[in-house]
């Protein structure tokens, strides 16, 4: 599981290297700096319980189904569920803020191009 989870971890790392830009997005109304989220994000599944982590991971990175993670770690399929709703809490008040900040540019972006017809 170790192994399998570092390999996990490297192509995440890769994946995010290379699809995301260097540094922060400028909008003009202000910064998006994606792998600052991302390096948030990181920081907190690091942090996470082995099995919370490994459950997480085997969702949101390798796209596996709540059955098909239960089989692999042998847990029951409401242990996925729980594990992946505990680990979206500890994520949420990073994406929260990600959104507002999101939220706030595509306010701005639409009011100005409304405000302009």
């Amino acid at each position: 599981d170790l192994l399998r989870h570092e390999q996990v971890k490297i192509r995440h790392e890769r994946f995010v290297h290379h699809n995301l830009p260097d540094g922060p997005i400028t909008s003009g109304y202000d910064d998006l700096d994606y792998k600052d989220l991302m390096n948030k994000v990181d920081k907190v599944v690091g942090e996470m319980p082995p099995q919370m982590r490994a459950v997480f991971t085997l969702s949101r990175y390798e796209g596996l189904r709540y059955r098909q993670i239960s089989v692999r770690l042998g847990i029951s399929v409401k242990t996925v569920e729980t594990q992946i709703s505990r680990a979206l809490a500890r994520l949420r008040p990073i994406l929260s803020y990600f959104l507002a900040v999101t939220m706030a540019f595509l306010f701005m972006l639409a009011w100005n191009f409304f405000g302009n017809l």
